[in-house]
């Protein structure tokens, strides 16, 4: 490994928010799940005024490894077919290292009514009267800046009343099952298909001194073990098609009258997940919403 930790290479494009989940799906067929949204504001980017069609970037990070070209060929080819059926900007690449976006200066952050997430241990001394986290910032996604992650927290909120059995599927850095055991749950199962994402969180429970009240799994939804097991509250901050195609395996793991909180859900999507989900044994609780993106809560009855 070089001595600016591991090299990766980030993706970037922009499409219209009608087209995200096709572009989504190949990326993370070849980015194990490194990969998030984000809406453009165009106020910010005046450069970008004659492509406000193109109202969405993907971002996604590959590491560089002896299969590295033949993923990103293969990536350039399904956007060379999905460039004749829609509009989309070029694909931008770039070279990052691990040590370069962990040293990145990430400012506080509040979330919630009363939760602070901080980089550093040294600053949590300035919010002595919050509930503070440390998150370090890593490859593994999740330091809570996007709004989805801000709204998981802020259902955890209204939903965590203490004691509960968490599972966080797609958990990245930890950052919601922190936030669930900093609210009260009794313990959290997370489960993440990158083993970078793993390590990241492994570290920040310690650092945080939760490690006794979590169990980590390095697998997809499909492959966790104890399938008879089920949890007060499941969370799943993932993308659309993620949450529709892993229904049956989200849903086995909810609890009688527990409940299923999840994030990243495009405002154009939503329907579709509402009818995959909404049977006769949930029902829907809670939708909260900011600019297109939307998380639901379901409770099984």
């Amino acid at each position: 490994m070089s001595e600016r930790g591991s090299k990766w290479v980030e993706l970037k494009i922009r499409v219209n928010s009608e087209y995200v989940e096709p572009i989504v799906r190949l990326f993370n067929k070849y980015l194990s799940g490194k990969v998030y949204t984000q809406i453009i504001d165009f106020q910010e980017e005046e450069e970008h005024a004659n492509s406000r069609d193109l109202d969405v970037e993907i971002i996604g990070y590959i590491i560089s490894n002896d299969n590295i070209s033949e993923y990103l060929t293969n990536i350039e080819v399904g956007l060379k077919l999905f460039e004749k059926i829609f509009k989309i900007s070029d694909l931008k690449k770039r070279e990052v290292f691990s040590d370069t976006w962990e040293k990145q200066k990430f400012p506080p952050i509040s979330l919630g009514k009363d939760i602070v997430i901080v980089p550093k241990e040294k600053d949590k001394i300035n919010f002595l009267h919050k509930k503070t986290l440390v998150i370090e910032p890593s490859m593994a996604f999740g330091t809570g800046h996007h709004v989805t992650t801000k709204m998981c927290i802020e259902l955890l909120e209204d939903f965590i009343e203490g004691e509960e059995s968490v599972i966080d599927f797609g958990t990245g850095t930890g950052i919601l099952a922190l936030c669930s055991l900093l609210l009260g749950a009794k313990s959290v199962f997370c489960v993440d298909n990158d083993i970078e994402s793993i390590y990241s969180s492994k570290k920040n429970f310690e650092k945080s001194g939760f490690i006794s009240k979590a169990e980590f799994f390095h697998g997809d939804l499909s492959t966790i073990p104890e399938k008879n097991k089920k949890f007060d509250i499941v969370l799943a901050n993932l993308t659309s098609h993620i949450l529709i195609e892993n229904f049956e395996h989200i849903f086995r793991k909810v609890d009688q009258n527990g409940f299923i909180i999840m994030s990243g859900i495009l405002e154009t999507r939503i329907n579709e997940v509402i009818e995959t989900f909404l049977n006769k044994k949930l029902k829907l609780l809670k939708r909260l919403q900011y600019d297109n993106w939307v998380s639901l809560v379901f409770q099984r009855i």
